[in-house]
């Protein structure tokens, strides 16, 4: 009998044909920032998470991965982020809270260590497939109208649908992308491109995006979330983004400048500059920002580290 619990005891701690490759992965970042006439705090620079993965290759020739996220977000755990994605001969197929067609790509003037970044961003999807176009990467989106229920915190907008290409023609990148919006009545097209080159630490880039509303219900704020709104009467909503960087060893110096306008209104005039050193996980920054529109200055120092 001591032979049959020995040996059913040890089975259980046998590792089934079928197990994945688990890694555990996570990133925390912390600021101090101290703003021109409105005082200093201490923030949490991004949600601190620890992101755990598990990667098995199947029978039919495919890779299935799953990744969950857990992440601190003002006082509760949140799964933002957390998604299974299948990849093979057809491409690659994710589902959950992942990268829309337009998050997929671009942002290449986001260069500063901290702050900033460009306004014309894409949202989060349920669904992303990436078609299997070598040298080309071409992205579809889709989020269905309820999307609450996918996890606590998620990001992902409904009702929302998207394309994106990108390539790479040696040092330059190209993107473009499309996203458009509907509710009910309301309709509105995201459009956003950009280019960056990079070599020997050099890094230039720019940004541009339009936010229209094709129809839209008056009193109405953006169909799209983390986006400026677009108001029924008004014009078109334009982000442009210039963003340079240059990396001497651990060190790597950057500049950026935002900007966004609707009509005749400055909405974001934004020109920061940053420097960084980054050693094994850790990167210590600071940076400083002047802002045009409200008239202020910020300066941050930081410490993030990943592992």
């Amino acid at each position: 009998m001591k032979k049959i619990i020995a040996a059913a005891v040890a089975a259980a701690f046998v590792a089934p044909a079928f197990a994945a490759d688990v890694s555990v992965s996570g990133s925390m970042a912390f600021v101090f920032s101290s703003t021109e006439n409105a005082g200093s705090s201490v923030s949490n620079d991004d949600d601190n998470a620890v992101v755990v993965s598990g990667t098995e290759e199947l029978a039919e020739g495919m890779t299935i991965t799953g990744t969950m996220v857990l992440a601190d977000g003002a006082g509760s755990t949140q799964t933002d982020g957390s998604n299974i994605s299948l990849a093979g001969s057809f491409g690659t197929l994710s589902i959950g809270d992942v990268a829309g067609a337009a998050d997929a790509i671009g942002d290449y003037s986001d260069l500063m260590a901290s702050d900033m970044g460009f306004g014309g961003d894409g949202d989060d999807a349920a669904l992303l497939y990436t078609l299997p176009i070598e040298g080309l990467e071409v992205n579809l989106s889709y989020s269905p109208d309820t999307t609450a229920a996918i996890g606590s915190g998620t990001s992902v907008q409904g009702d929302v649908s998207g394309v994106s290409v990108e390539g790479g023609f040696g040092p330059v990148t190209v993107g473009f992308a499309q996203e458009e919006s509907s509710e009910g009545t309301e309709e509105q097209t995201f459009t956003a491109w950009g280019l960056r080159y990079r070599a020997n630490g050099l890094t230039v880039s720019y940004d541009a995006a339009s936010e229209e509303a094709d129809v839209l219900d008056s009193g109405s704020a953006s169909i799209f979330t983390g986006r400026t709104d677009v108001t029924a009467g008004s014009g078109d909503i334009e982000y442009t983004g210039v963003g340079i960087s240059y990396a001497m060893g651990n060190v790597t110096l950057a500049m950026e400048n935002q900007q966004a306008s609707q009509d005749a209104t400055d909405l974001q005039d934004e020109t920061g500059v940053s420097v960084a050193y980054a050693t094994g996980g850790a990167t210590f920054f600071v940076t400083n920002a002047d802002d045009d529109v409200s008239d202020t200055t910020t300066t941050r120092a930081g410490i993030r580290y990943a592992f």
